[in-house]
């Protein structure tokens, strides 16, 4: 299934919950169109559900992120996750766990860019980032990998580990 989005600004908290079974899930803006959601996204217990050239730029929900992978598997590429608005909020978290991946997408502002935790894994490929507090946290077994040319810092002043691993795009721990 599709939903393809044109643009305008999504005003109200988004949760996709227990999507299972053959398939997946896509949810992307036209060509050309500026989507934003202004209030947090989460996916809880889903499976195979891809996101393209949207935008996250505001709300809170688990643990302070703007958008939330809960116990799934979520493929981001070409998003924008944005805290200018709430410089308190975390721009993506993988949870209890989830897979994530995400390409070419931008972390600008957030407390923490990315947070993997509760035997997570997150992959990031070929992603920016800048102004972020925290660029990678991870913590409770969460594991990060780094691919192609994203930094190692991913636009913070440092990283923080607990009980955790972050893996550079050579292979090496960080």
């Amino acid at each position: 299934l599709t939903i393809t989005l044109t643009a305008g600004t999504v005003t109200q908290d988004i949760e996709l919950e227990g999507l299972y079974g053959g398939g997946r899930l896509w949810i992307k803006a036209a060509d050309g169109a500026d989507v934003q959601f202004a209030k947090s996204f989460l996916v809880n217990r889903c499976k195979s559900v891809f996101f393209e050239r949207l935008k996250f730029v505001g709300g809170k929900v688990y643990n302070g992120g703007h958008f939330v992978a809960y116990t799934s598997f979520v493929f981001v590429t070409n998003c924008t996750f944005d805290s200018t608005s709430d410089p308190s909020a975390r721009g993506f978290i993988a949870t209890a766990g989830s897979q994530a991946f995400l390409e070419n997408s931008t972390f600008t502002n957030c407390k923490a860019a990315v947070q993997v935790m509760s035997s997570s894994i997150a992959s990031i490929l070929n992603s920016s980032a800048s102004g972020n507090s925290t660029g990678i946290h991870v913590y409770g077994g969460g594991i990060c990998m780094l691919c192609g040319s994203t930094p190692d810092l991913l636009g913070g002043v440092a990283n923080a580990k607990d009980g955790g691993l972050i893996v550079k795009a050579n292979g090496t721990l960080l």
